[in-house]
């Protein structure tokens, strides 16, 4: 779909516009939230300083600038990557704590009918307590692994794997479940630790979407068609459609389709809360609200307004 100009959202009158924010929220009849990497960031998941301390040796090696964008590097050997992928889940999915971002996001949208749909893969929506039925991951979960071919669609949950991948490359786990970092950490598994596909004895793989590979279980098409149901029934009533840190890689995903659906609908109102990627088109920009902030500082901000 062609949208015609694009216009940018800046910092002017952001008291304003969060106020704004509040009614739409209050007033609306349903909720789609779309999320992007840019949430995981806002909630302190990615932060540039834990991904150098916990992956030096692999950064020094391949001089990568993130974890997922690591993922897709030319790895020696099955043993490094494995490694890698490890310590990705481990770090991004089971032990994270966030700055109570998703506390504050849980505040402002209780008794609310809302549903998600995300591209990010660490899964912390649902640990964050929001309903797994509300939740389309679509591209997939950290904490899942599939059949790299795949020679069937199933996922497993990987969490006692990863744990046995992060004790074999080295780290040691002390009384409360807690992987510790020593100097016998090493880039590698042993061999004999790589997950293997209970049907076909071929390597596993994270279950994140990397093209024509990705597996779509039962449970994948349940919440696609949920996320469908959830539009349908609430196509011409009063929506809300919220946009979260959509990054520009993903665009295609959760800005435009949301943007689409802004358009076709008189009724709806289109929110983008992006520090530094805040837009819209032209077309829908009066029944816009663009806030170029941190999402954290702005869900503080409508939890201190409900009160």
């Amino acid at each position: 779909m062609q949208f015609g100009k694009i216009v940018r959202g800046g910092v002017e009158n952001y008291i304003r516009k969060v106020r704004i924010l509040k009614e739409v929220i209050q007033e609306a009849d349903a909720i789609l939230i779309g999320c992007g990497a840019g949430l995981s960031a806002a909630a302190g998941l990615s932060s540039p300083v834990d991904f150098e301390e916990n992956f030096a040796d692999f950064i020094e090696k391949y001089h990568m600038e993130d974890a997922y964008r690591g993922l897709y590097s030319p790895f020696a050997s099955s043993s490094e990557m494995w490694a890698y992928i490890a310590r990705v889940a481990w770090f991004y999915r089971y032990n994270t704590h966030d700055n109570g971002l998703y506390d504050d996001m849980l505040e402002v949208l209780k008794d609310k009918n809302y549903f998600f749909v995300t591209t990010n893969i660490d899964a912390q929506l649902k640990k964050a307590g929001f309903e797994e039925e509300r939740i389309f991951p679509l591209e997939g979960d950290y904490g899942e692994f599939q059949c790299i071919e795949p020679c069937h669609q199933e996922v497993y949950e990987n969490e006692k794997e990863i744990r046995k991948l992060m004790l074999s490359q080295g780290f040691t786990e002390d009384e409360y479940g807690n992987m510790i970092s020593n100097e016998n950490v090493n880039r590698a598994v042993k061999k004999e630790s790589i997950p293997v596909c209970p049907k076909c004895g071929r390597n596993m793989a994270l279950h994140v979407n990397f093209g024509a590979h990705f597996a779509r279980p039962d449970e994948w098409y349940i919440s696609s068609a949920a996320k469908d149901d959830f539009l349908l029934k609430n196509r011409d009533k009063k929506i809300l459609y919220l946009e979260l840190g959509s990054g520009p890689y993903k665009k295609e995903f959760i800005r435009h389709p949301l943007w689409e659906l802004t358009m076709r609908n008189p009724n709806a109102t289109y929110v983008c809360v992006n520090l530094g990627e805040c837009s819209c088109p032209e077309a829908i920009e009066d029944r816009s609200i663009l806030l170029d902030a941190d999402i954290k500082t702005v869900f503080n901000d409508l939890v201190k307004l409900n009160k």
